[in-house]
């Protein structure tokens, strides 16, 4: 969109004089700018296409959602409103810097904290989105068959429609529950961010964890410390600080890449074949697939 066009609708939005606009890296999927007024700084985040202003509505739902538990810093959030194709998530401008090995320990307790917040089901009243793609939330009482049917199974299928897996590279939902409900037994449902990675989180000026892009939904606490781990990993003084609260549950490392399967589905159905090896590999490991 012309930054005129942004400029205006800003104003217009949130009432005051817009000094400037200025492009910033945002994402692989949405464009980002530094919004100067001359009393505050925003972070403005557009996106277009059908879904844009329905996918920015969801954020912020994830946002209010994870700030109503008061464990953790999310962005305030100013507006979110249409545009002409798409539409302008508003959030307050947070200066961050690199984090402290104590810092990053207090991110992972604020985390453990999170998840140890009560939820009722598994799922989400609404659906949502991982990245661009829908995310189904149906909520349901068992773990294992939400993981296999909201969560694998939609991925999967988008990903044998699109020619990037063979059919006999597919688990049945009803292996994959069957695999995580021998290996995780009983699950209580906990609020997770849903797309937890180092790109995710800020640490901010006075050395405060800010979580970012949500994907919430409740779900297995292990599924946002398996995603931590997927590009890299957090420091160890993180998951230090997170066990000190939440320690460590029996098998919890062999569920790592059941968990870590779908953060690879969606990288395969956004980003193409690259990603198609490590699905594989877990696929043949855990259900024997592609035999």
């Amino acid at each position: 969109m012309a930054s005129v066009s942004l400029h205006e609708a800003l104003a217009s939005q949130l009432g005051k004089r817009i000094l400037s606009v200025t492009p910033v890296r945002g994402g692989d999927i949405a464009s980002a700018y530094r919004v100067k007024t001359p009393g505050e700084m925003f972070f403005a985040k557009t996106m277009e296409g059908e879904s844009g202003l329905q996918q920015l509505r969801a954020e912020a739902e994830g946002l209010r959602a994870l700030s109503r538990t008061g464990t953790i810093r999310v962005p305030e959030i100013a507006c979110v409103f249409p545009l002409v194709t798409g539409g302008c998530l508003v959030l307050e401008f947070i200066e961050s810097r690199p984090g402290t090995p104590g810092e990053y320990r207090a991110f992972g307790i604020q985390l453990a904290e999170l998840h140890s917040e009560p939820q009722e089901h598994f799922g989400w009243p609404g659906d949502n989105f991982i990245g661009s793609l829908p995310q189904s939330n149906t909520p349901g009482p068992d773990w294992a068959d939400f993981y296999a049917t909201r969560r694998l199974a939609p991925q999967y299928e988008r990903a044998v429609s699109s020619g990037l897996l063979a059919p006999s590279e597919i688990p049945k939902p009803a292996a994959v529950a069957r695999w995580l409900r021998t290996s995780a037994g009983e699950v209580q449902p906990a609020l997770l961010h849903g797309d937890l990675w180092g790109g995710n989180h800020l640490i901010d000026r006075a050395g405060r964890a800010v979580l970012i892009d949500p994907a919430v939904y409740a779900g297995h606490s292990e599924v946002d410390l398996a995603m931590s781990r997927l590009f890299g990993g957090y420091p160890p003084d993180f998951y230090q600080g997170y066990h000190s609260v939440l320690p460590p549950a029996e098998g919890e490392s062999r569920r790592r890449a059941i968990y870590q399967l779908y953060y690879l589905l969606v990288h395969l159905n956004l980003f193409g074949s690259s990603y198609a090896g490590g699905v594989r590999e877990i696929g043949r490991d855990l259900f024997g697939t592609g035999h």
